[in-house]
């Protein structure tokens, strides 16, 4: 028996599959599906605390953020995505050699509620990939991992899973409230 979501309040947490990753290699946004065991997000929100003379605690507001994504995945070659992160590490790769352009994609925020829509809510970053470890016993797969570390700050927008490509901007056909601001990312 399905449940009429319009007529009933669905209190069930999204699950993981429901978001996802892309990361930019040679020029096209490929899914970071096939191989990857895991995607972390960490906020890294840093913080400062300050207790005034007439306060009997302290104070405490968000001051930024360090974000990083830690990742696991099979090394399966034949994944764009797999072999270009396992490569920083494999050679040696440093600087602007190992940064990405990532976009994570909450597939459960469309653009708008028309049946054919492939646009959905995204975070666009620029990421140092930070190799850790490539490690396997005899007669099992070998496991690539490492942290996607940000560079600056993030751009909320929109990704296409159809075309591959990210605009930025927050106005959707289901939200009039927030201004578009509307670019198209550039070739790397």
């Amino acid at each position: 028996m399905a449940v009429d979501e319009t007529t009933v309040s669905i209190k069930a947490p999204e699950i993981r599959y429901r978001i996802a990753d892309y990361l930019r290699v040679d020029g096209t946004y490929s899914l970071m599906g096939s191989g990857f065991n895991s995607i972390d997000e960490n906020y890294g929100a840093t913080e400062s605390s300050k207790a005034y003379v007439n306060d009997k605690t302290t104070t405490t507001w968000v001051t930024g953020y360090e974000r990083e994504f830690a990742y696991e995945c099979d090394l399966i070659i034949s994944q764009a995505p797999v072999k270009a992160l396992r490569d920083v590490g494999k050679l040696g790769l440093t600087g602007s050699d190992a940064m990405f352009e990532y976009v994570r994609v909450d597939l459960f925020n469309p653009y708008s509620t028309d049946s054919g829509n492939t646009k959905f809510y995204a975070r666009h970053f620029v990421v140092s990939a930070v190799p850790d470890s490539d490690t396997g016993e005899g007669a099992s797969e070998i496991v690539h991992s490492g942290t996607l570390k940000a560079v600056g700050d993030m751009t909320e927008g929109w990704f296409d899973t159809s075309d591959l490509s990210f605009t930025a901007g927050t106005t959707s056909t289901t939200d009039t409230t927030t201004s578009t601001e509307t670019t198209e990312t550039t070739e790397s």
